[in-house]
């Protein structure tokens, strides 16, 4: 009741012969809803979907995620993301900067001897390709974030953008399905 249709006069409008989406078409994704608040924020969520939201285990994940995010804050680095998180990564509310430093410290925890070791109390997570799943699936989060980021870009990368975004979204598929039949929501 509250909204009323109007009908933007940019909706018709073809800009570009290139694909017929009007003015949706016409505009680049915003690197702070659909990256950081958008597929950084899927993937914590399924990592946390697989350990158990609230359970023990996500808990201590929890807690070393803090724990790793105090150890990146004592560098001198002032490029690097923001890693402190006194409430935990898995308070919803949070600033989407903060995305970049939450898969940051999920992927030192996947890579550590102690987060192995937290993490294999799951038998799902024994696995080593699903291990792997997920280190390549950070990894490549954080490098195209510092990719989108950076001051230039080659023309020719640009085009290639369109199969490498593809790719990543097929790499969150399959790691979210990989584990116990899990789907993603469409």
């Amino acid at each position: 009741m509250s909204q009323q249709y109007i009908k933007n006069a940019f909706y018709d409008g073809q800009f570009g012969c290139h694909n017929k989406m009007g003015i949706c078409g016409a505009c680049p994704i915003k690197m702070l809803h659909a990256l950081l608040i958008g597929v950084f924020k899927y993937a914590r969520g399924i990592l946390f979907k697989h350990v158990g939201k609230d359970s023990k285990l996500a808990r201590d994940i929890d807690a070393l995620a803090m724990l790793c995010g105090e150890l990146y804050c004592q560098q001198s680095d002032q490029e690097w993301p923001n890693t402190r998180f006194p409430s935990g990564i898995r308070a919803d509310k949070k600033n989407g900067k903060k995305y970049t430093g939450i898969i940051l410290c999920l992927l030192t925890i996947i890579c550590s001897g102690k987060g192995r070791k937290l993490l294999e109390t799951r038998p799902t997570w024994r696995e080593t390709s699903i291990v792997k799943d997920w280190i390549l699936l950070l990894e490549t989060l954080l490098e195209w974030e510092a990719w989108l980021n950076s001051p230039k870009m080659m023309k020719s990368e640009v085009q290639k953008a369109k199969t490498k975004h593809r790719h990543i979204m097929y790499l969150m598929r399959k790691v979210a399905v990989r584990h116990k039949g899990m789907r993603l929501k469409t």
